[in-house]
């Protein structure tokens, strides 16, 4: 889930944050140093993201069976969570404005 979180911040910030880094290196006189920026969410960050989600009755931990040697946690959406994604990225059909 991490990982999604950080590709999904820079799919929709690095633009942002490449030209911030410009500019800032441009204000302190390396303009050719600057190569944009890496966008990431800090674990703290993340941590308070998944019990907000958690809080809200998105999501909850997954007890599907893994290996033994597998200790990451993992999350799954609970049904009020599936239901509020399916409305998020249902596609709206346009009024007719009248």
């Amino acid at each position: 889930m991490r990982d999604r979180f950080d590709t999904m911040l820079t799919e929709e910030l690095a633009g942002d944050a490449a030209e911030a880094a410009w500019q800032q290196a441009e204000e302190q006189g390396t303009p050719r140093g600057a190569r944009g920026a890496e966008v990431f969410i800090r674990p703290e960050d993340f941590g308070t993201v998944v019990v907000q989600f958690r809080a809200l009755g998105l999501i909850e931990k997954s007890d599907r069976a893994r290996s033994v040697k597998d200790t990451a946690t993992y999350w799954t959406l609970t049904p009020l969570g599936d239901e509020h994604l399916t409305q998020l990225r249902a596609i709206r059909r346009p009024s007719d404005g009248g």
